[in-house]
């Protein structure tokens, strides 16, 4: 279990290089979320690697997943 506390993340920005006004964006965030992650990592005796993990989190009207894939040889 998180806790973000104000919930909104608001971010204001300005484009480089252009006489613009800045401007604000406002991403809607759950001030209380839950976090899972699981994943599964392989690991041969001749230095080969695989990994996978799937992360989700959000709450009743928020959803945050991703996936990872990885793989790595060590010489």
């Amino acid at each position: 279990m998180s806790f973000l506390s104000g919930g909104d993340v608001v971010t204001t920005m300005q484009l480089s290089g252009f006489n613009t006004t800045p401007f604000s964006l406002k991403s809607g965030m759950p001030k209380t979320y839950g976090n899972l992650s699981a994943g599964l990592e392989y690991v041969t005796l001749k230095g080969m690697e695989l990994k996978t993990e799937y992360a989700l989190r959000g709450n009743g009207q928020y959803r945050d997943q991703s996936l990872t894939l990885r793989a790595a040889y060590r010489f």
